[in-house]
């Protein structure tokens, strides 16, 4: 793959990182989403494993056998090349990458590169081009610079999963691992941006826990004085998921449930009205969304008992025309793969995969309209390009073949 494709006419099809090359030693999931958004807007970019393959090509997820689930999300339309960074000549390949790369993102552990001369000081020393995106658990510094990060780890660092009436649960869904790629590779745009204008590369650093924070803004606000925002458990929620009663999750008939978030005053008086309880939405109490927060029992147990008698797809016919935002609780979210709403909008993907076959996945989340991005092609096998980088790279064949036999590439 070389960050070319094209349209269905035969046109070829630019992209905005056509011409970029980057080098991915990252491993599980957001370094490797990071990567991959970079691959579909046209950048090379080169999937770095060790010789037993990556974690999120070995989780224990769908596909074990060298093809996990994380593996195939994060590592599509990139190439790949498996190498023993333990030995001096598979440091030498990754070190000549890196000297003919524009981006270099590292999602080791702090000090894992850098022990092996692969750390920013040592390249931006001799390539001053270069991009180097540094990702952490925690942070580089400070008491846990140096400490693991996983999303679910962080959910609890940050207090995502504890909820008031339920106390600490897993949520079932990844919030640092989906936030972070998205931070990340804004900041290495902005440094590839930056360049020219500089003259030269830069460092790039985030953490799980600086995109967990991101996707925690609004509860993270804390003003002295003020009686809501100087609360410092932002994050746990009513029984209902909400702290106002008209942004909460209501049973209704069929085993139906409908989320429900009349949001603003007038929102509130519309749904009052549709409900046949247009003195509730007069109610000198119940103006204001502060009020009705106050009054969060009483105004529950009514909407619990106006809502009962539909099915939460019926609502949605009542309420929506009306511009009350709500919406039916899928199943999960599998079920949702077919709406008409993500297939109208090219929001779901699908790839062949050499040996699990025909797969779905969702689609680059940003559509440009001139220069848009391109799926490559599913993620690499393992080691399945190591012949093709290290040819560019100026590796003849018999060299390569010595390097197999000697398990420094795979």
């Amino acid at each position: 793959m070389d960050g070319q494709a094209t349209t269905a006419s035969g046109a070829e099809l630019q992209r905005p990182l056509q011409g970029i090359r980057v080098v991915d030693i990252t491993q599980e999931i957001a370094g490797p989403i990071t990567a991959r958004m970079l691959a579909e807007m046209g950048a090379d970019v080169i999937h770095v494993e060790p010789l037993r393959g990556d974690n999120g090509r070995n989780s224990t997820t769908p596909f074990l056998g060298h093809e996990g689930m994380f593996h195939q999300l994060g590592n599509r339309s990139k190439r790949g090349i498996a190498v023993d960074l333990g030995t001096d000549e598979g440091r030498e390949i990754v070190t000549q990458l890196a000297l003919r790369a524009d981006v270099l993102i590292n999602g080791t552990a702090r000090g894992t590169l850098e022990r092996i001369g692969l750390g920013y000081d040592e390249l931006s020393a001799r390539h001053d081009q270069l991009v180097y995106a540094s990702l952490t658990g925690y942070g580089p510094e400070g008491p846990l610079g140096s400490t693991p990060g996983y999303d679910v780890v962080v959910q609890a660092f940050t207090g995502i999963m504890n909820r008031e009436q339920e106390g600490p649960r897993l949520t079932g869904y990844l919030y640092a691992d989906t936030a972070t790629p998205l931070v990340l590779t804004n900041g290495i745009l902005l440094a590839l941006m930056a360049r020219p204008m500089i003259g030269r590369g830069q460092l790039v650093e985030t953490s799980l826990l600086q995109g967990a924070l991101h996707m925690l803004s609004n509860f993270l606000l804390w003003v002295q004085d003020d009686p809501i925002l100087s609360r410092t458990n932002g994050t746990k929620r009513g029984g209902k998921g909400g702290a106002d009663p008209t942004t909460c999750v209501y049973p209704c008939a069929q085993d139906s449930h409908l989320m429900l978030s009349a949001w603003n005053d007038a929102q509130f008086r519309k749904l009052c009205d549709a409900l046949d309880v247009s003195h509730i939405g007069e109610d000198p109490n119940y103006l204001t969304r502060p009020q009705r927060s106050v009054a969060f029992t009483e105004l529950t147990e009514l909407f619990d008992a106006l809502l009962a008698g539909r099915t939460a797809a019926e609502w949605v016919e009542v309420l929506g025309p009306l511009g009350v935002p709500c919406q039916v609780v899928a199943e999960g979210p599998r079920t949702i793969m077919d709406h008409p709403q993500l297939t109208a909008n090219a929001m779901m993907v699908e790839l062949e995969h050499p040996t699990k076959g025909r797969m779905r996945q969702p689609n680059y989340p940003v559509r440009l309209s001139e220069t848009p991005a391109a799926i490559n092609g599913p993620a690499p096998l393992l080691g399945q390009h190591t012949d093709e980088v290290l040819a560019e790279l100026g590796y003849r064949d018999a060299d390569i073949a010595a390097l197999r036999e000697r398990r420094i590439v795979a």
